[in-house]
């Protein structure tokens, strides 16, 4: 019993100093780092919607960065166009863009695997042309801007101020995601990524299941993905094709499959390691391939399943 209590109390002073650490960062780190910061955070919630779909669920996708970029664009044109607000648009987005993740996922009920993976490559690869050639309300290739005073968010034009909306946003989807693999969802989830069959005879509801993880993972790039057009205030239809996606199954890849901390863990990795590199610039992406190369030999289960 003392060394739970002991446990518990380390578990607590731990996290209170990351906490402490987190909402003092502003204050401590250049405009550099917090942008880095920043970008960690949007990429932990892409990591962590894409790991209830695949880690969690077991349903390939390549779709994440299809999601994340109609977030951000649906956020930027009715802000920008039509004047409504980012707190405002948001929900709208967010919302339209699920109901959109639960259609995508039907499919998943015919095929799987490599098919399935073709039948959202097919979907990302539609997002990312419709967002070059529409350029009456994308902009094109070119891109548009988002300035956060174009969005209604004045109030939040420095970086700083904006850090919290990111560091909230991240915790909050993190929060969700812990309850979400400890509920009956969870563990639907787990049971038709585990065997199909089985988890169907034990009464999961397939249709409901599968449509659900790729409803929450919509949920989050979108969510991610409005984040996103707030902070860099311009996106570009080339940050949301097939590479990006490849970029966001690597977050999970590296950092850990069906866990948490790996979700967490691998952008802050993937996110830090080719910063840390800008040094040796020539050499730094042969220095990160070989170290995602090492990583994926000797901890075949990501990080997460090394570090435990």
């Amino acid at each position: 019993m003392p060394e739970i209590m002991m446990t518990r109390s380390f578990r607590l002073a731990a996290l209170a100093i990351v906490a402490a650490a987190l909402l003092l960062a502003p204050f401590v780190l250049s405009s550099y780092a917090l942008h880095i910061s920043m970008t960690m955070g949007i990429a932990i919630i892409l990591a962590l919607g894409l790991n209830l779909l695949m880690g969690y669920a077991g349903q390939v996708s390549l779709a994440n960065a299809a999601f994340f970029g109609i977030g951000a664009y649906g956020v930027a044109i009715i802000g920008t166009r039509f004047g409504v607000p980012w707190y405002l648009g948001m929900p709208i987005v967010t919302v339209a863009t699920t109901i959109l993740g639960f259609i995508v996922g039907l499919p998943a009920l015919r095929v799987s695997g490599h098919y399935l993976a073709l039948a959202t490559l097919a979907f990302v690869s539609t997002v990312q042309v419709i967002l070059i050639n529409w350029v009456s309300v994308t902009g094109g290739a070119v891109g548009m801007g988002t300035g956060r005073e174009k969005l209604g968010m004045e109030f939040l034009a420095s970086d700083k101020a904006y850090y919290y909306v990111v560091l909230a946003a991240c915790v909050l989807m993190t929060v969700l995601a812990i309850r979400t693999v400890g509920s009956r969802t969870g563990r639907a989830f787990k049971a038709i990524r585990d065997n199909e069959n089985a988890a169907e005879i034990m009464g999961v509801n397939l249709l409901h299941t599968k449509t659900t993880a790729f409803a929450m993972n919509a949920f989050y790039c979108a969510l991610a993905g409005g984040v996103h057009a707030g902070m860099v205030r311009y996106i570009d239809p080339y940050e949301f094709g097939l590479w990006p996606s490849i970029w966001h199954l690597l977050y999970i890849v590296v950092g850990g499959l069906g866990t948490i901390a790996g979700s967490i863990i691998g952008p802050l990795v993937l996110v830090g390691i080719p910063e840390m590199l800008r040094t040796f610039a020539e050499y730094r992406e042969l220095i990160f391939a070989f170290v995602l190369l090492l990583t994926l030999i000797f901890m075949p289960d990501g990080l997460a399943g090394g570090i435990q």
